[in-house]
This record gives structure tokens, sequence and C-alpha cells, in this order.
């Protein structure tokens, strides 16, 4: 189950960083393709981090043929791409990653907003006049 950890722990970190819906789209994948299509549709097994965790589980365990659709040499290997290529595309997205406004000095903690004071002292504060006869 360690091989399937993996192979899911890399796809849905490649995810989240090109996507704002990793959440959704990872159920989704769960859900209909894991769930649905890789179960009624035996081609699909080839891209099915479930059919890869069963297929590496069949070379420690003799599980039943049904249950491991691919061989533990083709699960291992395919799994082994995966974590490759998921790691790799996730680094070079993470390479090119910036924050925004980060060029930009930070105002201190507690100032208040710049801008329109709304009743509020503007920051910085600006020095007031010398009242007349002192």
């Amino acid at each position: 189950m360690v091989v399937g950890s993996l192979c899911y722990v890399t796809l849905f970190l490649t995810l989240s960083l090109f996507t704002r819906r990793a959440l959704v789209l990872g159920i989704g994948y769960s859900l209909v393709w894991e769930g649905a299509l890789s179960s009624l549709l035996p081609g699909i097994a080839n891209l099915s981090v479930r059919q890869y965790a069963l297929g590496a589980a069949d070379s420690f365990y003799q599980l039943h043929t049904e249950a491991a659709r691919l061989s533990p040499t083709t699960a291992l290997t395919l799994s082994a791409i995966l974590i490759v290529v998921a790691l790799a595309l996730a680094t070079w997205r993470l390479m090119r990653f910036e924050l925004s406004g980060s060029d930009r000095l930070i105002a201190p903690r507690f100032a208040p907003r710049r801008g329109p004071s709304r009743g509020r002292d503007p920051w910085p504060p600006t020095p007031r006049p010398a009242a007349p006869g002192c």
C-alpha cells in the first residue's frame, strides 16, 4: 500500500499546484475514474492508481486474479513513472511560483489602511501645524 500512497500523494500534490479546485478534482477522480470507470472498463486499469496498488500488493500477497488486473512488474513500473513525472511537474511549477506583492514593503502590523481615512488617522502620520501663540 506504500506504492498507492506515494502515487496518490504525488498526483494530488501536482494537481493542487496547477489548479485552485484540487479538492473537487480529487474527489471526482476518486469517485468517477477509480470507482466507476476502472471497474467497468478493463483498459482503464493502466491509468488507475488503485490498480497500481493492487498489482504491487499482488507481488507480496497472493491476490485473486480479478482483484489485480495488472502484473506486479507492470504496476511497479507504471507507479514509478507516475511518481517521477508528477514530482518533475511539481518541481517545475514550484520553481516558477511567485507570491503576489512580494516586491512591496509590508506596512507595520497594526497600521491603519492607506487611502481614505474614514475617521482614522492616515498612515504615516503627518506632522500637525504649531498652534498660534505658542
